[in-house]
């Protein structure tokens, strides 16, 4: 087994496990801020760009989840075979969806979110 195989693994785990926290963290700030009437229904781009925004980071986490699942049977099965990335190993028993498709959701799921988030922050101020 190749040490960088195991230490992207370790890399992968801790990212998502970060962004799984941070996202968590915003998705109870944008539920605050909606029980506390901050965000409300008279606007209809505002809660859209929340609602998207929450669906966006609820994906993501779903993704990083189902990744941090994944990674003990993965890193099981070190090396890859043919030489391959570690991204490429298939989740369920090496036939599974490989694990790059999770963590591209992850990622754009949380981009996608955070630019809601902006675009709705940029709303705010200029209200």
């Amino acid at each position: 087994m190749n040490k960088n195989d195991l230490e992207a693994i370790k890399l992968l785990a801790d990212w998502s496990k970060w962004l799984a926290s941070t996202q968590a963290a915003v998705i109870t700030l944008i539920g605050y801020m909606t029980v506390s009437g901050k965000v409300t229904s008279s606007d209809v781009v505002q809660p859209g760009l929340v609602i998207a925004a929450s669906c966006c980071f609820l994906l993501s986490l779903f993704a990083a989840s189902f990744i941090l699942f994944a990674l003990p049977g993965i890193a099981q099965r070190l090396p890859p075979p043919d030489g391959s990335d570690v991204l490429m190993m298939g989740t369920y028993n090496g036939g599974g969806i490989r694990l790059v498709v999770f963590s591209v959701a992850q990622f754009l799921c949380f981009g996608l979110g955070s630019m809601c988030l902006v675009i709705w922050t940029a709303f705010q101020l200029m209200a």
